[in-house]
C-alpha cells in the first residue's frame, strides 16, 4: 500500500502539477497511490469539490486530516497518532510505503511509523525534500529586525526536522543535483539512497497555444509589443525587486518591452512596480488558474526567473522554468539556480542576466524543437513518474533487515537520481 502525505494542503500553488500529476502518471503505470491531505481547516471554501475532483482523478477521495492552524513547523502528538491509526487500518498489507512531501510530512511518516514498532505493519518511508525550508524561513522574515531572534528559533526547530527526516528514512527525493550535494554534504547519508527528480510538466497538458497567444495579445492591445513573462509569487527567495531591475534593463535594450506578471499576489507586485518606477502602462497582472497559465504565457516572448544568490536558489528546482520551456519560451535567468546553467550547457533555451544581448536571437520562432527536446530530457513526467514508480518498487519488494533492504535496493535503482548530465 502506497500513501502520499501533502502535508502543504491543495491550496497549495504547485499542487495541480507536482502532487496531482504525478500521482495520474503513477495510476496510469498501475500504480494506486491513496493520498493524505493536510489542511488547517476542515470547512475551506473548494474542499469538497477538491474531493470529488481528485476522487474522479484518482479513483478516491484523499483522505483529509488536520493540521496546525497556526504554523506548518508545530506538529502535535495527535496528529501523528491519527495518521498512526490510518497506518494501522492499513496493517493488513504487507508493506507500507509512506511518501512525504517535504520534511514535515517525512518528519510525521517516521514517527508514527516510531509509534506502531510493536504491531505487524512494516512501513517504509520517503522523504521529498521540496526546498530548503528552515532556509526558505530565516530569508523571508530577516528583513523584520524585530522578528529575528523568534525566527533564527524556528529554523533552528526546522533544521533539526530536516536532519531527522534525512537521517532516518529509507529513501530521499530532492529536486537537484545540488540539493543531493548539500545533504551528503550536511547528513549521513549515502548517495544510492537519493533520488534527483525535479519540478516536472506534464507536456500534454502545458504547452504554447498559438490561438492562445493571437486572441490575448488582441484582447490587451499588446499589439508588437516584446512581453516578458513571469509566473510565480512574491517571496523573498523569488527576488520580485530583482525581477523588476532585470526587466528594466530589459527595456533599456527593447523600447516595446512589456511585462506579464502571472502571480496570486498582484497588490504585492504592484508595489515592488511602484518602488522600481514602473508605471501601470509598463505591465499587466493576471491572477488566473493553473489550467489557464500556459495560454497566458504564450502571450509572451521570452520569461524571467532571476535569483539572488541564496542556499534557497541554488539548490532549487522551480516549476516555472519547466513550464516556460514547455511554453517555447526562453529564460533569462540568474546564475546558479539548481541545475539550470546544466540544462543551457546542452540546449540553448535561454540566457544570464549579463547576456542580455541573446535575447532577440533566442527569442526568434521557429525554434520549438530545441524547448521540446530540453522539457523531455530534463522536466517531463513521463520520464520521472516511471523513476519514481522505480523507487516504489523497490521499496515494496526490499528485504526487512537493514542489509537485506541495501542488497536489494541498490541494484533495483542504479542509475536513478545519478544522472550527471543534470
Amino acid at each position: 500500500m502506497l500513501y502520499y502525505l501533502n502535508y502543504d494542503g491543495f491550496r497549495c500553488s504547485v499542487f495541480e502539477s507536482q502532487v496531482l500529476t504525478p500521482l495520474l502518471h503513477l495510476k496510469k503505470q498501475g500504480r494506486k497511490v491513496r493520498l493524505i491531505d493536510y489542511e488547517k481547516k476542515a470547512d475551506l471554501p473548494g474542499l469538497e469539490s477538491y474531493r470529488q475532483r481528485c476522487a474522479l482523478a484518482l479513483g478516491e477521495p484523499p483522505l483529509i486530516l488536520p493540521k496546525s492552524k497556526r504554523c506548518n513547523f508545530i506538529i502535535s502528538a495527535r496528529q501523528i497518532r491519527q495518521l498512526a491509526s490510518v497506518l494501522r487500518q492499513a496493517a493488513a498489507d504487507s508493506t507500507i510505503v509512506l511518501h512525504g512531501r517535504g520534511c514535515f510530512a517525512g518528519y510525521m511518516a517516521l514517527k508514527a511509523r516510531e509509534m506502531l514498532q510493536h504491531d505487524p505493519v512494516r512501513i517504509k518511508v520517503i522523504t521529498d525534500f521540496r526546498g530548503l525550508v528552515s532556509a526558505e524561513y530565516q530569508l523571508e522574515w530577516e528583513r523584520h529586525r524585530l522578528l529575528r531572534g523568534p525566527v533564527a528559533w524556528v529554523a533552528q526547530g526546522v533544521r533539526r526536522i530536516e536532519q531527522y527526516a534525512a537521517e532516518h528514512s529509507d529513501h530521499l527525493l530532492c529536486v537537484s543535483q545540488p540539493f543531493r550535494d548539500y545533504l551528503v554534504r550536511h547528513y549521513p547519508v549515502l548517495q544510492t539512497r537519493i533520488s534527483v527528480i525535479p519540478a516536472c510538466v506534464d507536456r500534454r497538458k502545458f504547452q504554447f497555444d498559438p490561438a492562445a497567444r493571437e486572441c490575448l495579445r488582441a484582447v490587451y492591445g499588446l499589439g508588437r509589443s516584446f512581453v516578458v513573462a513571469y509566473n510565480g509569487g512574491a517571496q523573498r527567495w523569488q527576488s520580485p525587486r530583482l525581477l523588476m531591475e532585470t526587466f528594466l534593463k530589459i527595456r533599456a535594450r527593447i523600447a516595446n518591452a512589456k511585462l506579464l506578471l502571472i502571480t496570486n499576489e498582484p497588490q504585492r507586485f504592484e508595489e515592488y512596480a511602484a518602488e522600481c518606477g514602473l508605471q501601470s502602462a509598463d505591465y499587466l497582472i493576471f491572477q488566473v488558474g493553473h489550467q489557464a497559465v500556459a495560454e497566458y504565457l504564450s502571450m509572451a516572448d521570452c520569461a524571467l526567473l532571476v535569483r539572488e544568490p541564496h542556499p534557497v536558489n541554488e539548490v532549487a528546482s522551480p516549476t516555472k522554468f519547466a513550464e516556460y520551456l514547455s511554453c517555447n519560451l526562453p529564460v533569462v535567468l540568474s546564475r546558479g539556480i539548481g541545475d539550470t546553467a546544466a540544462v543551457l550547457q546542452t540546449h540553448p533555451v535561454g540566457c544570464f542576466t549579463d547576456q542580455l544581448e541573446k535575447i532577440p536571437e533566442l527569442s526568434k520562432g521557429g525554434r520549438w524543437e530545441i524547448f521540446q527536446s530540453a522539457v523531455s530530457r530534463y522536466y517531463s513526467w513521463d520520464a520521472h513518474g516511471s523513476r519514481l514508480n522505480a523507487v516504489y518498487e523497490s521499496l515494496l519488494t526490499a528485504e526487512n533487515t537493514e542489509e537485506g533492504w541495501d542488497i536489494a535496493y541498490q541494484p533495483a535503482l542504479r542509475g536513478i537520481g545519478n544522472d550527471r548530465r543534470l
